[in-house]
């Protein structure tokens, strides 16, 4: 609903199933397509992302990247706060997620940010 009353800009919200993705959260992400559930595991490892049972969502995540010292993920990707559909704490969606009990990746501590990601932990 927040994003409704924002008039927060949504790229795209494709399955990651669609056959134009065929289950690649890469070639999602490149296009700019915000997803939720994607049965895979977390980069590098082999645990289950919470993306695998639905406990999390990637919003915009060409404009919203995830971030490593510094590097983007993505080729071309980067962090605008200006360009719109861009994920800005204090925002009222970064808010409303937190009210909910999720956690958003751009309040990540360590030397990442994950500025397209908010996902529910388990209890």
């Amino acid at each position: 609903q927040v994003i409704i009353e924002q008039k927060f800009l949504i790229t795209s919200v494709i399955p990651v199933a669609d056959p134009c993705f065929h289950w690649d959260d890469e070639l999602s992400m490149q296009a700019d397509n915000t997803s939720g559930f994607n049965y895979r595991t977390i980069a590098c490892t082999n645990r289950l992302s919470n993306h695998a049972d639905g406990r999390a969502i990637d919003i915009n995540p060409f404009r919203n990247p995830y971030i490593r010292k510094d590097l983007p993920h993505l080729k071309h990707g980067g962090y605008n706060v200006k360009v719109p559909g861009t994920i800005i704490k204090g925002d009222k969606i970064v808010s409303t997620f937190e009210e909910m009990g999720w956690i958003w990746g751009g309040n990540w501590e360590d030397d990442r940010k994950d500025y397209q990601h908010f996902e529910k932990p388990t209890k």
